[in-house]
């Protein structure tokens, strides 16, 4: 049975602050959802130490390490969407129960609505993963999307969150410093349900190999 402490007590125990654990949260919404209410009060996940602690994350986290490893290769898919430019990173969470298959496929519905409407107008770039939900059934999807247009990139924020008005939706800046790639390739690409999509990829010579696209 997984172990919970109060705000207070992990504070305590991670070293950090209130503030860094408020920021990290909104910064993660996902670490956020797996956090629960137990008698009133909002209570965290014990496992969750590790990511105050960059010692244990390094050295626990799994994911990060692969991150790690695929960065030294300069020819892997999280090294060059590493060194890309991006402009956002969002986070869905559907309010129905979704599988894989069915958030990829809303993602790239996403996608052409988006290229239809202003593909004219801008290079535009997509990158995201479905991943489960860790406190309830279903899959929610992480994605990062690079506008090279500013003038449009509030229209295209505001079709974003009207196309998902019904679902939760975490929007942020992208900031390479947060690791928004990592976060949302932290499970690995293989056996995961992910695409790149982009109206200028080979132009910006970012090859990969999808199965979706194979």
């Amino acid at each position: 049975m997984e172990n919970y402490v109060k705000n207070q007590e992990f504070v305590k125990r991670a070293g950090t602050s209130r503030s860094t654990l408020y920021r990290t949260y909104k910064d993660n919404p996902e670490l956020w959802d797996e956090t629960i209410i137990r008698k009133g009060k909002r209570v965290i996940p014990t496992r969750h130490y590790k990511y105050f602690d960059r010692d244990l994350l390094f050295r626990d986290n799994k994911s990060m390490r692969n991150l790690l490893d695929c960065l030294q290769n300069r020819e892997s898919l999280p090294h060059r969407l590493w060194y890309s430019e991006w402009t956002y990173f969002v986070t869905i969470s559907y309010k129905l129960d979704r599988n894989k298959e069915a958030c990829a496929n809303r993602m790239r519905q996403l996608y052409d609505v988006i290229n239809d409407e202003y593909g004219s107008k801008t290079n535009f770039r997509m990158f995201f993963t479905s991943e489960p939900f860790v406190n309830r059934k279903g899959f929610h999807n992480h994605l990062v999307i690079h506008i090279d247009n500013k003038k449009i990139k509030e229209p295209i924020r505001n079709m974003i969150k009207n196309e998902f008005k019904n679902d939760k939706l975490e929007f942020s800046n992208y900031d390479h410093r947060l690791g928004a790639i990592f976060y949302t390739a932290k499970e690995g690409l293989e056996d995961t349900e992910w695409d790149l999509l982009g109206n200028n990829l080979i132009e910006e010579g970012i090859r990969y190999e999808s199965k979706n696209n194979q």
